[in-house]
Protein backbone atom coordinates (compact mmCIF):
# COMPACT_ATOMS: atom_id res chain seq x y z
CA UNK A 1 0.00 0.00 0.00
CA UNK A 2 0.95 3.69 -0.90
CA UNK A 3 -0.41 5.54 1.42
CA UNK A 4 -1.32 9.26 1.14
CA UNK A 5 -0.37 10.46 4.68
CA UNK A 6 0.51 9.15 8.08
CA UNK A 7 -2.83 8.65 9.36
CA UNK A 8 -3.83 6.33 6.27
CA UNK A 9 -0.80 4.11 6.61
CA UNK A 10 -1.55 3.51 10.22
CA UNK A 11 -4.87 2.49 9.42
CA UNK A 12 -3.55 0.03 6.56
CA UNK A 13 -1.79 -1.56 9.00
CA UNK A 14 -4.15 -2.28 11.14
CA UNK A 15 -6.32 -3.39 8.45
CA UNK A 16 -3.48 -5.81 8.42
CA UNK A 17 -2.33 -4.72 4.86
CA UNK A 18 1.72 -6.49 5.22
CA UNK A 19 3.20 -3.72 3.30
CA UNK A 20 2.85 0.46 3.85
CA UNK A 21 4.87 2.87 2.48
CA UNK A 22 3.99 6.67 2.58
CA UNK A 23 3.46 7.63 -0.98
CA UNK A 24 2.16 11.10 -0.45
CA UNK A 25 -0.52 13.03 -2.15
CA UNK A 26 -0.67 12.65 -5.76
CA UNK A 27 -2.38 15.59 -6.00
CA UNK A 28 0.45 17.93 -5.62
CA UNK A 29 2.52 16.75 -8.96
CA UNK A 30 -0.55 16.88 -11.14
CA UNK A 31 0.22 18.67 -14.67
CA UNK A 32 -1.15 22.02 -15.67
CA UNK A 33 -5.13 21.33 -16.11
CA UNK A 34 -6.40 21.89 -19.46
CA UNK A 35 -7.23 25.25 -21.12
CA UNK A 36 -10.56 26.64 -21.26
CA UNK A 37 -12.39 26.77 -24.53
CA UNK A 38 -12.37 29.57 -26.77
CA UNK A 39 -15.36 30.90 -25.31
CA UNK A 40 -13.53 32.33 -22.68
CA UNK A 41 -12.01 35.08 -24.59
CA UNK A 42 -15.31 36.95 -24.48
CA UNK A 43 -15.83 36.85 -20.95
CA UNK A 44 -11.81 37.18 -20.33
CA UNK A 45 -12.09 40.87 -21.99
CA UNK A 46 -15.04 41.88 -20.96
CA UNK A 47 -14.13 40.93 -17.30
CA UNK A 48 -10.78 42.40 -17.57
CA UNK A 49 -11.12 45.83 -15.52
CA UNK A 50 -12.87 43.83 -12.53
CA UNK A 51 -11.67 41.92 -9.55
CA UNK A 52 -13.29 38.21 -9.73
CA UNK A 53 -13.90 36.10 -6.36
CA UNK A 54 -14.21 31.91 -7.59
CA UNK A 55 -15.92 30.02 -5.12
CA UNK A 56 -15.09 26.34 -6.10
CA UNK A 57 -17.00 22.49 -4.88
CA UNK A 58 -19.16 24.59 -2.58
CA UNK A 59 -21.52 22.44 -0.77
CA UNK A 60 -25.42 22.73 0.33
CA UNK A 61 -25.86 26.31 2.49
CA UNK A 62 -22.24 27.68 1.46
CA UNK A 63 -23.55 29.06 -1.71
CA UNK A 64 -25.72 31.69 0.90
CA UNK A 65 -21.99 32.63 2.64
CA UNK A 66 -20.45 33.16 -0.38
CA UNK A 67 -23.04 35.56 -1.75
CA UNK A 68 -22.89 37.44 0.92
CA UNK A 69 -19.47 37.97 1.10
CA UNK A 70 -19.73 38.97 -2.71
CA UNK A 71 -22.03 41.25 -2.17
CA UNK A 72 -20.74 42.86 1.08
CA UNK A 73 -17.58 42.77 -0.92
CA UNK A 74 -18.51 44.49 -3.76
CA UNK A 75 -19.52 47.81 -2.01
CA UNK A 76 -16.07 48.41 -1.66
CA UNK A 77 -14.51 47.23 -4.48
CA UNK A 78 -16.26 47.78 -7.78
CA UNK A 79 -17.46 45.75 -10.60
CA UNK A 80 -16.84 42.46 -8.85
CA UNK A 81 -17.66 39.43 -10.57
CA UNK A 82 -18.37 36.37 -9.02
CA UNK A 83 -17.47 32.63 -10.18
CA UNK A 84 -19.62 29.96 -8.01
CA UNK A 85 -18.91 26.12 -8.79
CA UNK A 86 -21.37 23.75 -6.92
CA UNK A 87 -19.31 20.94 -5.82
CA UNK A 88 -22.35 18.43 -6.80
CA UNK A 89 -23.82 18.45 -10.04
CA UNK A 90 -27.56 17.32 -8.64
CA UNK A 91 -27.34 20.85 -7.42
CA UNK A 92 -26.66 22.77 -10.10
CA UNK A 93 -30.50 23.66 -10.28
CA UNK A 94 -31.09 24.23 -7.29
CA UNK A 95 -28.03 26.94 -6.84
CA UNK A 96 -29.49 28.60 -10.48
CA UNK A 97 -32.83 29.26 -9.07
CA UNK A 98 -31.21 30.43 -5.77
CA UNK A 99 -29.40 33.00 -8.23
CA UNK A 100 -32.37 33.98 -9.95
CA UNK A 101 -33.21 37.85 -10.32
CA UNK A 102 -29.16 38.54 -10.21
CA UNK A 103 -27.57 39.05 -13.70
CA UNK A 104 -25.88 35.58 -14.31
CA UNK A 105 -25.25 32.95 -17.14
CA UNK A 106 -24.87 29.31 -17.07
CA UNK A 107 -21.82 27.94 -18.02
CA UNK A 108 -23.90 24.57 -19.57
CA UNK A 109 -25.39 27.18 -22.04
CA UNK A 110 -23.84 28.72 -25.32
CA UNK A 111 -21.33 31.04 -24.52
CA UNK A 112 -21.98 34.76 -26.24
CA UNK A 113 -18.89 35.50 -28.76
CA UNK A 114 -19.20 39.18 -28.12
CA UNK A 115 -17.40 40.86 -24.83
CA UNK A 116 -20.24 43.32 -24.96
CA UNK A 117 -23.22 40.31 -24.44
CA UNK A 118 -20.96 39.69 -20.97
CA UNK A 119 -20.93 43.38 -19.81
CA UNK A 120 -24.24 43.15 -17.40
CA UNK A 121 -23.37 39.53 -16.23
CA UNK A 122 -22.04 39.66 -12.78
CA UNK A 123 -22.15 35.75 -11.67
CA UNK A 124 -20.88 32.69 -13.97
CA UNK A 125 -22.42 29.53 -12.69
CA UNK A 126 -19.84 26.74 -13.27
CA UNK A 127 -22.68 23.84 -13.69
CA UNK A 128 -19.80 21.95 -16.14
CA UNK A 129 -17.50 19.22 -14.85
CA UNK A 130 -13.62 19.75 -15.01
CA UNK A 131 -13.45 23.36 -15.87
CA UNK A 132 -12.93 24.95 -12.47
CA UNK A 133 -9.10 23.97 -12.28
CA UNK A 134 -8.37 26.12 -15.35
CA UNK A 135 -11.31 28.98 -14.07
CA UNK A 136 -8.99 30.06 -10.76
CA UNK A 137 -6.53 31.39 -13.35
CA UNK A 138 -8.94 33.81 -14.10
CA UNK A 139 -9.73 34.72 -10.46
CA UNK A 140 -8.30 37.31 -7.75
CA UNK A 141 -9.15 35.24 -4.51
CA UNK A 142 -10.58 32.02 -4.41
CA UNK A 143 -12.80 30.41 -1.68
CA UNK A 144 -13.01 26.62 -1.39
CA UNK A 145 -15.86 24.93 -0.19
CA UNK A 146 -16.65 21.89 1.56
CA UNK A 147 -15.38 23.11 5.36
CA UNK A 148 -17.80 25.99 5.66
CA UNK A 149 -21.07 23.82 6.47
CA UNK A 150 -19.66 20.69 6.31
CA UNK A 151 -16.56 18.87 7.39
CA UNK A 152 -14.32 17.26 4.82
CA UNK A 153 -12.96 20.35 2.67
CA UNK A 154 -11.90 20.33 -0.59
CA UNK A 155 -8.32 20.15 -2.68
CA UNK A 156 -7.09 23.67 -2.47
CA UNK A 157 -4.11 22.85 -4.54
CA UNK A 158 -6.53 24.14 -7.78
CA UNK A 159 -6.46 27.75 -7.21
CA UNK A 160 -3.11 27.65 -5.01
CA UNK A 161 -1.23 26.80 -7.91
CA UNK A 162 -1.62 29.66 -9.48
CA UNK A 163 -1.00 32.00 -6.97
CA UNK A 164 -4.82 33.16 -5.70
CA UNK A 165 -5.21 33.80 -2.31
CA UNK A 166 -7.04 30.80 -1.09
CA UNK A 167 -9.31 30.73 1.94
CA UNK A 168 -10.82 27.51 3.47
CA UNK A 169 -13.44 26.90 6.25
CA UNK A 170 -12.32 25.39 9.77
CA UNK A 171 -14.02 21.74 8.54
CA UNK A 172 -11.29 20.44 6.07
CA UNK A 173 -10.27 17.05 8.07
CA UNK A 174 -10.19 15.12 4.04
CA UNK A 175 -7.76 17.47 3.38
CA UNK A 176 -5.34 18.05 6.67
CA UNK A 177 -2.19 17.00 4.73
CA UNK A 178 -2.52 19.17 1.96
CA UNK A 179 -3.90 22.27 3.96
CA UNK A 180 -1.72 22.06 7.22
CA UNK A 181 1.73 22.86 4.91
CA UNK A 182 -0.07 25.51 2.95
CA UNK A 183 -0.98 27.45 5.49
CA UNK A 184 2.29 27.13 7.40
CA UNK A 185 3.56 28.76 4.33
CA UNK A 186 0.92 31.19 4.01
CA UNK A 187 -0.54 29.79 0.25
CA UNK A 188 -3.72 29.11 2.67
CA UNK A 189 -5.75 30.68 5.16
CA UNK A 190 -8.45 28.87 7.41
CA UNK A 191 -11.25 31.41 8.04
CA UNK A 192 -14.15 30.83 10.38
CA UNK A 193 -17.88 31.83 8.69
CA UNK A 194 -18.11 34.77 10.73
CA UNK A 195 -14.89 36.36 9.04
CA UNK A 196 -15.24 35.50 5.79
CA UNK A 197 -16.60 38.08 4.26
CA UNK A 198 -14.45 41.31 5.88
CA UNK A 199 -11.07 38.66 5.07
CA UNK A 200 -12.76 38.66 1.34
CA UNK A 201 -12.34 42.40 1.53
CA UNK A 202 -9.28 42.95 2.33
CA UNK A 203 -7.41 40.02 0.10
CA UNK A 204 -9.55 42.14 -2.53
CA UNK A 205 -7.84 45.18 -1.89
CA UNK A 206 -4.46 43.71 -1.85
CA UNK A 207 -4.55 41.27 -4.32
CA UNK A 208 -3.62 41.72 -8.01
CA UNK A 209 -6.43 41.35 -10.49
CA UNK A 210 -5.07 38.12 -12.17
CA UNK A 211 -2.22 36.22 -10.43
CA UNK A 212 -2.59 33.52 -12.29
CA UNK A 213 -1.89 35.47 -15.20
CA UNK A 214 1.68 36.58 -13.91
CA UNK A 215 3.78 33.80 -14.93
CA UNK A 216 5.49 33.48 -11.64
CA UNK A 217 5.50 29.35 -10.35
CA UNK A 218 4.34 28.60 -6.63
CA UNK A 219 6.70 27.12 -4.64
CA UNK A 220 4.79 24.45 -2.34
CA UNK A 221 6.38 23.54 0.75
CA UNK A 222 9.13 20.95 1.04
CA UNK A 223 7.81 17.93 1.36
CA UNK A 224 4.47 18.08 -0.63
CA UNK A 225 5.84 16.98 -3.93
CA UNK A 226 8.00 13.79 -4.71
CA UNK A 227 5.06 11.68 -4.76
CA UNK A 228 4.85 10.81 -8.11
CA UNK A 229 8.21 9.35 -8.34
CA UNK A 230 7.70 7.82 -5.12
CA UNK A 231 4.74 5.88 -6.36
CA UNK A 232 6.53 5.09 -9.77
CA UNK A 233 9.38 3.60 -7.47
CA UNK A 234 7.07 1.45 -5.62
CA UNK A 235 5.13 0.10 -8.83
CA UNK A 236 8.47 -0.56 -10.05
CA UNK A 237 9.38 -3.05 -7.47
CA UNK A 238 6.30 -4.53 -7.20
CA UNK A 239 5.64 -5.20 -11.27
CA UNK A 240 7.77 -8.70 -12.18
CA UNK A 241 10.27 -7.88 -15.14
CA UNK A 242 9.67 -8.06 -18.60
CA UNK A 243 10.67 -11.59 -20.26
Amino acid sequence: MAARDEVSARAFRELGAPRVELGGNLKADLPDPRPLHAGWDALREAWAPFPVLVAGNTVEGEEERVLEAWEQAGREHEGLRLMLAPRQPRRFQEVADRLSGRPFRRASETWPSEPSAWSGTTILLMDTLGELASAYREGTVALVGGGWTWHGGHNPLESVRWGLPTLVGPGYANFEDLVDPLKAAGLVEVVPLEALSARVGDLLGSTPLRPGRSGAPVAYPEGLTGSLAKTATFLKNCIPPAR
